[in-house]
């Protein structure tokens, strides 16, 4: 290049730069000194490499560099872009001490001054003084707001991000998502759903950012019904103005089935095929949940049929443990234990263990043993089999096969879990 001006000067750095050739890209900087003097402007290539220096983690080389910018032609004096690169150098290496003598020392300040050190306390957790400087701007803008609003979300102080939400004058997406992902992250579910329905009957506009909260929440959204009344989730759920797909049914007929609330996880379960959502292999595993919590058999085994004939889904073991659970749980062992022989997979612990359960609920003894003992061979150090079998025989006063397996425990040096009881090793 026989005659360089500022720009070749800036591009040429700046390629060397993506090259990880910021040696040589300082060599040239010196040598464009060394000829043209102050004849072309180079700092904006200077800050160029400053901010090279900053993104491999060199500080010192970058603030060598920075101190070199001393000239008081126009052509080579400090802008207000490479204060605010060193600072935000000092920022990413944590180092806000040294980035806050810069601040202060800086005659000149933008907006992208006052939050790089916003956001430099907020990293370093210090709300106090990120705070302070919030309240000293004379009109802090969009980014300032989501900054401190991020900052005390961060803490867990959603009383102060909620206050700062509030009172701003102006709000983007970010502001949106910050609130709620917030809200999210310090496990208000439900302050989080209202606020994203909120946000859109204001005219927001969820972009990917919100939409992936809004999945993760129509996760929780069922759990509401297991702390408040069982429509609460429902109403959210409707109220959500955006795309309801297949996850989002999946997540709350999941929360209504795993909370008990059967009745409300059918008839959602209807609303989905109601609204061309076709369902999924987990879809189903929820719904034979439902129905073994509410005894519908009935119900459950034609699901089951129509899970392979109307939406192809092949059953696997968790369907065929939960059909197992169903009919257990309506004292049909024997049709559950028929189910075992003819499924297409080896029975594993959830199989035997639904069996087991039921079997222990209407005292069926014989096939207790047969999965009690299948269980034992799957988890030969799980206590819990163990004492449920020996709790059934000794309800229905069948002590010696209740000894029995007290003896056993002791044989196979199988200890008694946390959480489990009944076993009293001296009887």
């Amino acid at each position: 290049m026989p005659e360089r001006d500022a720009a070749s000067f800036s591009a040429v750095v700046s390629g060397l730069i993506d090259n990880g050739e910021l040696d040589e890209a300082l060599r040239l900087l010196h040598e464009g000194r060394q000829k043209c003097g102050d004849n072309i402007d180079l700092v904006h290539a200077y800050n160029t490499l400053i901010a090279g220096y900053s993104k491999r983690g060199r500080v010192d080389d970058a603030r060598h560099l920075f101190d070199q910018i001393r000239g008081e032609d126009w052509r080579f004096k400090r802008n207000v872009v490479s204060w605010n690169t060193m600072i935000m150098c000092y920022v990413k290496a944590g180092d806000i001490l040294s980035a806050r003598e810069l601040f202060d020392q800086k005659m000149e300040r933008d907006m992208f001054s006052w939050n790089t050190l916003i956001s430099g306390y907020i990293s370093s957790l210090d709300m106090k003084e990120a705070s302070k400087l919030f309240l000293r701007m004379s009109n802090p803008d969009i980014m300032s707001w989501n900054l401190m609003i991020s900052g005390f979300a961060q803490m867990g102080n959603m009383e102060l991000a909620q206050t700062f939400f509030v009172r701003m004058p102006q709000r983007n997406q970010v502001s949106w998502n910050s609130i709620i992902a917030g809200y999210e992250e310090n496990a208000d579910y439900e302050g989080a759903i209202k606020l994203f329905i909120q946000m859109q009957w204001e005219g927001g506009k969820p972009d990917r950012h919100s939409l992936f909260t809004s999945e993760r929440l129509c996760r929780v959204c069922g759990s509401l019904s297991g702390d408040a009344d069982p429509p609460t989730a429902r109403i959210v759920f409707d109220e959500m103005k955006l795309r309801k797909d297949v996850t989002s049914w999946n997540a709350v007929i999941g929360g209504y089935a795993s909370h008990g609330f059967a009745a409300e996880a059918l008839e959602l379960f209807r609303l989905m095929k109601q609204h061309n959502v076709r369902p999924t292999y987990i879809t189903f595993i929820s719904v034979f949940n439902a129905c073994a919590h509410a005894g519908l058999v009935e119900l459950g085994q034609m699901h089951f049929k129509s899970m392979v004939s109307e939406f192809g889904v092949q059953p696997g073991i968790e369907h065929f443990a939960s059909l197992v659970d169903i009919l257990g749980r309506n004292g049909q062992a024997e049709e559950a234990m028929d189910v075992i022989n003819r499924m297409p997979f080896k029975p594993d612990k959830a199989v035997w263990g639904a069996l087991l359960g039921a079997c222990r609920l209407h005292n069926n003894v014989k096939l207790a043993r047969v999965a009690a003992e299948a269980l034992m061979r799957l988890e030969p150090e799980s206590s819990a089999t163990y004492l449920l079998l020996y709790n059934l025989y000794a309800d229905i006063g069948l002590r010696d096969e209740a000894t029995e397996i007290k003896m056993l425990m002791e044989r196979n040096n199988v200890g008694k879990e946390p959480g489990y009881s009944r076993v009293d090793t001296n009887s």
